[in-house]
């Protein structure tokens, strides 16, 4: 996984199967779980069985998706003092130094 944009970091979401979810109870235990771009291992995946009844996977057993995203990286800065954007009180907006296309 990797990004050709310096604003941007990929990240990938490891989320429960819909099916196995709502049919069998069982789900990814910390479901969203995040994995970095520099996570440089293989990734396992925690199941928890929610229902009674015993499940048992094949080798190659689809039990979860993942989703590949681009995550913007804020630029942290200090201000003195915070203005008032579109009538919020307290919101920073600054897109020029933060140029990030969502």
């Amino acid at each position: 996984m990797s990004t050709d944009d310096p604003n941007k970091i990929a990240t990938m979401l490891v989320c429960p199967r819909s099916g196995l979810a709502c049919k069998n109870s069982i789900t990814v235990i910390n479901a969203p779980g995040i994995v970095d771009e520099h996570y440089p291992d293989w990734v396992g995946i925690g199941l928890v069985n929610h229902g009674r009844d015993l499940h048992l996977f094949a080798h190659g057993a689809r039990i979860a998706q993942v989703m590949y995203l681009e995550v913007c990286v804020a630029q942290e800065r200090v201000v003195e003092q915070l203005t008032t954007v579109g009538g919020t009180q307290g919101v920073v907006s600054d897109t020029q130094e933060f140029d990030c296309d969502l």
